[in-house]
Protein backbone atom coordinates (compact mmCIF):
# COMPACT_ATOMS: atom_id res chain seq x y z
CA UNK A 1 0.00 0.00 0.00
CA UNK A 2 2.64 2.03 1.14
CA UNK A 3 4.85 1.77 -2.57
CA UNK A 4 1.40 2.94 -4.29
CA UNK A 5 1.01 5.65 -2.63
CA UNK A 6 4.40 6.82 -3.33
CA UNK A 7 3.67 6.02 -6.87
CA UNK A 8 0.74 8.29 -7.10
CA UNK A 9 2.29 11.03 -5.41
CA UNK A 10 5.09 10.89 -8.04
CA UNK A 11 2.54 10.91 -10.45
CA UNK A 12 1.04 13.85 -9.53
CA UNK A 13 3.78 15.63 -9.01
CA UNK A 14 5.05 15.20 -12.45
CA UNK A 15 1.44 16.29 -13.61
CA UNK A 16 1.68 19.61 -11.64
CA UNK A 17 5.20 19.87 -13.26
CA UNK A 18 3.87 19.83 -16.58
CA UNK A 19 0.55 21.82 -16.53
CA UNK A 20 0.73 24.51 -13.95
CA UNK A 21 1.48 28.02 -14.90
CA UNK A 22 4.90 28.44 -14.31
CA UNK A 23 5.87 31.13 -12.17
CA UNK A 24 6.73 34.85 -14.19
CA UNK A 25 9.22 37.75 -12.60
CA UNK A 26 8.10 41.02 -11.96
CA UNK A 27 9.63 41.95 -15.25
CA UNK A 28 8.11 40.17 -17.19
CA UNK A 29 4.64 41.46 -15.47
CA UNK A 30 5.41 44.63 -16.18
CA UNK A 31 6.00 43.94 -19.68
CA UNK A 32 2.73 41.81 -20.15
CA UNK A 33 0.72 44.92 -18.63
CA UNK A 34 2.67 47.57 -20.81
CA UNK A 35 1.35 45.11 -23.96
CA UNK A 36 -1.82 44.89 -22.34
CA UNK A 37 -2.49 48.86 -21.86
CA UNK A 38 -1.26 49.49 -26.01
CA UNK A 39 -3.46 46.87 -27.20
CA UNK A 40 -6.58 48.58 -24.93
CA UNK A 41 -5.65 52.55 -26.43
CA UNK A 42 -5.38 50.68 -29.71
CA UNK A 43 -9.36 49.57 -30.12
CA UNK A 44 -10.14 52.66 -27.98
CA UNK A 45 -8.47 54.99 -31.06
CA UNK A 46 -9.76 53.53 -33.57
CA UNK A 47 -13.30 53.22 -31.61
CA UNK A 48 -12.98 57.30 -31.54
CA UNK A 49 -11.92 57.30 -35.23
CA UNK A 50 -14.42 55.90 -36.58
CA UNK A 51 -17.15 57.31 -34.87
CA UNK A 52 -15.59 61.21 -35.66
CA UNK A 53 -15.17 60.08 -39.54
CA UNK A 54 -18.85 59.27 -39.01
CA UNK A 55 -20.03 62.48 -37.46
CA UNK A 56 -18.17 64.59 -39.83
CA UNK A 57 -20.03 63.50 -42.82
CA UNK A 58 -23.19 64.19 -40.90
CA UNK A 59 -24.40 67.87 -41.01
CA UNK A 60 -24.12 68.39 -37.60
CA UNK A 61 -22.22 66.15 -35.33
CA UNK A 62 -24.74 67.25 -32.11
CA UNK A 63 -27.64 65.83 -32.89
CA UNK A 64 -29.19 66.26 -29.26
CA UNK A 65 -28.41 69.72 -29.63
CA UNK A 66 -32.03 72.04 -28.96
CA UNK A 67 -32.67 75.75 -30.19
CA UNK A 68 -32.44 78.02 -27.87
CA UNK A 69 -32.96 81.29 -30.04
CA UNK A 70 -31.13 84.24 -31.79
CA UNK A 71 -27.99 85.33 -31.45
CA UNK A 72 -26.05 87.83 -32.74
CA UNK A 73 -23.64 86.94 -36.03
CA UNK A 74 -20.24 86.19 -35.59
CA UNK A 75 -18.10 88.25 -37.34
CA UNK A 76 -16.20 85.37 -39.67
CA UNK A 77 -19.55 84.70 -40.99
CA UNK A 78 -19.89 86.32 -44.81
CA UNK A 79 -23.00 89.18 -45.23
CA UNK A 80 -24.83 88.90 -48.67
CA UNK A 81 -23.80 90.74 -51.99
CA UNK A 82 -26.86 92.72 -53.53
CA UNK A 83 -26.45 94.34 -57.25
CA UNK A 84 -28.78 96.56 -58.82
CA UNK A 85 -28.82 96.60 -62.21
CA UNK A 86 -31.84 98.05 -63.39
CA UNK A 87 -31.70 101.47 -62.28
CA UNK A 88 -28.65 103.69 -63.44
CA UNK A 89 -27.10 105.68 -60.93
CA UNK A 90 -27.87 109.28 -61.16
CA UNK A 91 -30.26 108.69 -64.05
CA UNK A 92 -33.47 111.14 -64.86
CA UNK A 93 -36.42 109.19 -66.02
CA UNK A 94 -39.36 110.79 -67.51
CA UNK A 95 -41.81 107.97 -66.36
CA UNK A 96 -42.99 107.24 -62.00
CA UNK A 97 -42.89 103.77 -62.83
CA UNK A 98 -39.71 101.79 -63.27
CA UNK A 99 -38.12 98.18 -63.04
CA UNK A 100 -36.48 96.82 -60.03
CA UNK A 101 -34.33 94.17 -60.74
CA UNK A 102 -31.23 92.77 -58.56
CA UNK A 103 -29.29 89.66 -57.73
CA UNK A 104 -28.20 88.51 -54.42
CA UNK A 105 -25.57 85.77 -53.40
CA UNK A 106 -23.56 84.77 -49.92
CA UNK A 107 -20.96 82.41 -49.39
CA UNK A 108 -21.68 79.24 -47.52
CA UNK A 109 -19.87 78.89 -44.65
CA UNK A 110 -18.70 76.11 -41.30
CA UNK A 111 -16.64 77.03 -38.88
CA UNK A 112 -15.72 74.95 -35.98
CA UNK A 113 -17.48 71.75 -34.44
CA UNK A 114 -16.77 68.97 -31.44
CA UNK A 115 -13.60 71.21 -29.67
CA UNK A 116 -15.65 74.54 -30.60
CA UNK A 117 -19.33 75.29 -31.12
CA UNK A 118 -20.28 74.70 -34.44
CA UNK A 119 -21.03 77.70 -37.03
CA UNK A 120 -23.61 76.48 -40.34
CA UNK A 121 -25.08 78.76 -43.40
CA UNK A 122 -25.55 80.56 -45.00
CA UNK A 123 -28.77 80.90 -46.75
CA UNK A 124 -31.10 83.72 -47.87
CA UNK A 125 -34.21 84.00 -46.20
CA UNK A 126 -35.44 87.36 -46.39
CA UNK A 127 -35.21 90.80 -48.29
CA UNK A 128 -36.98 93.86 -48.28
CA UNK A 129 -36.50 97.48 -49.71
CA UNK A 130 -36.75 101.34 -48.64
CA UNK A 131 -37.54 104.13 -50.75
CA UNK A 132 -37.96 107.56 -49.37
CA UNK A 133 -41.11 108.29 -51.23
CA UNK A 134 -42.67 105.46 -48.96
CA UNK A 135 -42.85 105.66 -45.34
CA UNK A 136 -42.43 101.82 -44.49
CA UNK A 137 -40.57 99.06 -45.20
CA UNK A 138 -41.89 97.01 -48.46
CA UNK A 139 -41.00 92.99 -47.82
CA UNK A 140 -40.09 90.98 -51.08
CA UNK A 141 -41.67 87.83 -51.57
CA UNK A 142 -38.55 85.73 -52.23
CA UNK A 143 -39.99 82.22 -52.77
CA UNK A 144 -41.09 82.69 -56.16
CA UNK A 145 -37.37 84.60 -56.72
CA UNK A 146 -34.75 81.93 -55.03
CA UNK A 147 -32.61 79.52 -57.11
CA UNK A 148 -34.25 75.91 -57.07
CA UNK A 149 -30.56 74.77 -57.15
CA UNK A 150 -29.40 77.03 -54.44
CA UNK A 151 -30.89 78.50 -51.26
CA UNK A 152 -27.81 81.31 -51.40
CA UNK A 153 -28.23 82.82 -54.68
CA UNK A 154 -31.14 85.42 -56.05
CA UNK A 155 -32.38 87.03 -58.51
CA UNK A 156 -35.48 89.44 -58.61
CA UNK A 157 -37.26 91.58 -60.92
CA UNK A 158 -40.49 93.83 -60.03
CA UNK A 159 -42.05 97.27 -61.13
CA UNK A 160 -42.00 100.09 -58.87
CA UNK A 161 -44.98 102.52 -59.19
CA UNK A 162 -46.51 105.86 -58.90
CA UNK A 163 -42.97 107.23 -57.87
CA UNK A 164 -42.90 111.07 -57.89
CA UNK A 165 -41.39 113.69 -59.19
CA UNK A 166 -37.96 114.35 -57.78
CA UNK A 167 -34.55 112.84 -56.34
CA UNK A 168 -34.96 109.50 -55.02
CA UNK A 169 -32.91 107.44 -53.15
CA UNK A 170 -33.72 103.64 -52.93
CA UNK A 171 -31.89 100.74 -50.58
CA UNK A 172 -32.37 96.99 -51.18
CA UNK A 173 -31.58 94.86 -48.17
CA UNK A 174 -31.13 90.87 -48.04
CA UNK A 175 -30.66 88.91 -44.81
CA UNK A 176 -28.95 85.06 -44.69
CA UNK A 177 -29.62 82.76 -41.99
CA UNK A 178 -27.04 80.99 -40.43
CA UNK A 179 -26.72 78.24 -37.06
CA UNK A 180 -24.56 77.67 -34.03
CA UNK A 181 -24.66 74.66 -32.79
CA UNK A 182 -23.16 73.21 -29.70
CA UNK A 183 -23.46 69.47 -27.57
CA UNK A 184 -26.83 71.09 -25.70
CA UNK A 185 -27.57 73.87 -27.66
CA UNK A 186 -28.36 75.55 -31.52
CA UNK A 187 -28.72 79.31 -31.97
CA UNK A 188 -29.61 81.16 -35.06
CA UNK A 189 -28.00 84.36 -36.45
CA UNK A 190 -28.74 86.78 -39.23
CA UNK A 191 -26.47 89.36 -41.31
CA UNK A 192 -27.74 91.36 -43.63
CA UNK A 193 -26.16 93.17 -46.96
CA UNK A 194 -27.83 95.78 -49.00
CA UNK A 195 -27.10 97.96 -52.01
CA UNK A 196 -28.08 101.72 -52.86
CA UNK A 197 -29.15 103.75 -55.46
CA UNK A 198 -30.45 107.33 -56.17
CA UNK A 199 -32.41 108.64 -59.61
CA UNK A 200 -34.96 111.00 -60.48
CA UNK A 201 -37.77 111.14 -61.62
CA UNK A 202 -39.07 114.39 -64.20
CA UNK A 203 -42.40 113.65 -65.88
CA UNK A 204 -42.95 117.49 -66.20
CA UNK A 205 -42.45 118.61 -69.98
CA UNK A 206 -40.60 121.86 -70.23
CA UNK A 207 -42.35 124.83 -70.96
CA UNK A 208 -41.44 126.94 -74.69
CA UNK A 209 -42.31 130.32 -75.30
CA UNK A 210 -41.75 131.94 -78.69
CA UNK A 211 -41.34 135.50 -79.22
CA UNK A 212 -43.11 137.62 -82.04
CA UNK A 213 -42.09 137.31 -85.02
CA UNK A 214 -41.81 140.69 -87.32
CA UNK A 215 -40.91 139.97 -90.40
CA UNK A 216 -38.99 142.91 -92.60
CA UNK A 217 -38.33 140.41 -95.85
CA UNK A 218 -37.91 137.21 -96.74
CA UNK A 219 -35.46 136.12 -93.64
CA UNK A 220 -37.47 136.06 -90.69
CA UNK A 221 -35.76 135.71 -87.21
CA UNK A 222 -36.88 133.21 -84.73
CA UNK A 223 -36.15 133.63 -80.95
CA UNK A 224 -37.56 131.31 -78.14
CA UNK A 225 -36.92 130.58 -74.39
CA UNK A 226 -37.20 127.36 -72.61
CA UNK A 227 -37.91 126.95 -68.54
CA UNK A 228 -35.90 124.19 -67.84
CA UNK A 229 -32.32 122.61 -69.26
CA UNK A 230 -32.96 120.91 -72.87
CA UNK A 231 -30.83 118.16 -75.22
CA UNK A 232 -32.33 119.28 -77.79
CA UNK A 233 -34.83 121.73 -80.55
CA UNK A 234 -36.84 121.32 -83.06
CA UNK A 235 -39.43 123.47 -84.96
CA UNK A 236 -41.92 123.14 -88.04
CA UNK A 237 -42.79 125.17 -90.33
CA UNK A 238 -46.16 125.02 -92.18
CA UNK A 239 -46.75 121.75 -91.27
CA UNK A 240 -43.49 120.66 -93.01
CA UNK A 241 -40.68 118.21 -91.97
CA UNK A 242 -39.38 118.92 -88.52
CA UNK A 243 -36.00 120.65 -88.54
CA UNK A 244 -33.40 120.15 -85.44
CA UNK A 245 -31.91 123.46 -84.42
CA UNK A 246 -29.26 124.10 -81.84
CA UNK A 247 -30.77 127.09 -80.19
CA UNK A 248 -32.44 130.80 -81.75
CA UNK A 249 -31.67 130.77 -85.69
CA UNK A 250 -33.22 132.71 -89.14
CA UNK A 251 -35.85 131.33 -90.91
CA UNK A 252 -34.94 132.62 -94.35
CA UNK A 253 -36.06 132.78 -98.13
CA UNK A 254 -39.75 132.58 -96.99
CA UNK A 255 -42.20 133.17 -99.54
CA UNK A 256 -45.04 136.31 -99.82
CA UNK A 257 -47.84 134.89 -97.44
CA UNK A 258 -49.34 133.53 -94.40
CA UNK A 259 -47.11 131.59 -92.31
CA UNK A 260 -47.13 129.12 -89.25
CA UNK A 261 -44.72 127.91 -86.91
CA UNK A 262 -44.48 125.03 -83.93
CA UNK A 263 -40.92 124.99 -81.70
CA UNK A 264 -40.47 121.65 -79.69
CA UNK A 265 -38.18 121.18 -76.90
CA UNK A 266 -36.74 118.14 -75.15
CA UNK A 267 -35.47 118.02 -71.54
CA UNK A 268 -32.94 115.82 -70.18
CA UNK A 269 -35.28 113.21 -68.94
CA UNK A 270 -36.66 113.13 -72.58
CA UNK A 271 -40.36 114.95 -71.90
CA UNK A 272 -40.99 117.03 -75.05
CA UNK A 273 -42.55 120.76 -74.72
CA UNK A 274 -44.50 122.25 -77.56
CA UNK A 275 -44.93 126.23 -77.72
CA UNK A 276 -48.19 127.81 -79.12
CA UNK A 277 -48.27 128.18 -83.07
CA UNK A 278 -47.11 131.32 -84.12
CA UNK A 279 -48.58 132.67 -87.06
CA UNK A 280 -46.73 135.25 -89.28
CA UNK A 281 -47.04 137.07 -92.68
CA UNK A 282 -44.27 137.92 -95.45
CA UNK A 283 -45.49 140.86 -97.50
CA UNK A 284 -44.01 142.03 -100.36
CA UNK A 285 -41.66 145.34 -99.10
CA UNK A 286 -42.84 148.65 -100.84
CA UNK A 287 -41.71 150.43 -104.64
CA UNK A 288 -39.25 152.68 -103.95
CA UNK A 289 -40.64 156.29 -104.83
CA UNK A 290 -39.44 158.36 -108.23
CA UNK A 291 -39.67 161.96 -108.97
CA UNK A 292 -41.53 162.94 -112.50
CA UNK A 293 -39.23 165.67 -113.57
CA UNK A 294 -41.22 167.67 -116.57
CA UNK A 295 -39.20 169.44 -119.40
CA UNK A 296 -39.30 172.78 -120.39
CA UNK A 297 -40.06 174.27 -123.50
CA UNK A 298 -37.40 176.45 -125.22
CA UNK A 299 -39.08 180.04 -125.07
CA UNK A 300 -39.82 179.27 -121.05
CA UNK A 301 -35.85 178.44 -120.67
CA UNK A 302 -35.16 181.76 -122.67
CA UNK A 303 -37.20 183.50 -120.59
CA UNK A 304 -36.33 182.42 -117.24
CA UNK A 305 -32.71 183.47 -118.51
CA UNK A 306 -33.47 186.53 -119.39
CA UNK A 307 -34.81 187.35 -116.09
CA UNK A 308 -32.01 186.34 -114.13
CA UNK A 309 -29.59 188.49 -116.05
CA UNK A 310 -31.79 191.70 -115.06
CA UNK A 311 -32.25 190.89 -111.82
CA UNK A 312 -28.12 190.67 -111.47
CA UNK A 313 -27.73 193.69 -113.22
CA UNK A 314 -30.01 195.76 -110.71
CA UNK A 315 -28.24 194.33 -107.84
CA UNK A 316 -25.22 194.71 -109.67
CA UNK A 317 -24.21 190.91 -108.66
CA UNK A 318 -22.11 188.83 -111.16
CA UNK A 319 -24.10 186.01 -113.05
Amino acid sequence: MKHEQNKCSTACSRWHRNNSVPYKTSEESRTIKKKAIVIIFTLLFSLAADTLIASFASPNPFTNSRYSGETGAPSSAPSPIVSIFSIDKDKVYNTGTIVLSFNATVDEFSEGGYSSPLLRGMRIAESFYTADWLQNITPINISTYLNPESSNKLSVSLNLTDIPDGKHTLRVYVVAYGTITDPFHWYEFKKAGYSRVDFTIDTTPPKVTVFPISPIDSDVQLDFAVNNATSKYSYVLDGNNNVTISGNTTLTKLSEELHSITVYAWDKAGNMGTSETILFNVEAPDAFPTVTIAVASGTGVALLIVSLFIYRKKTKRPL
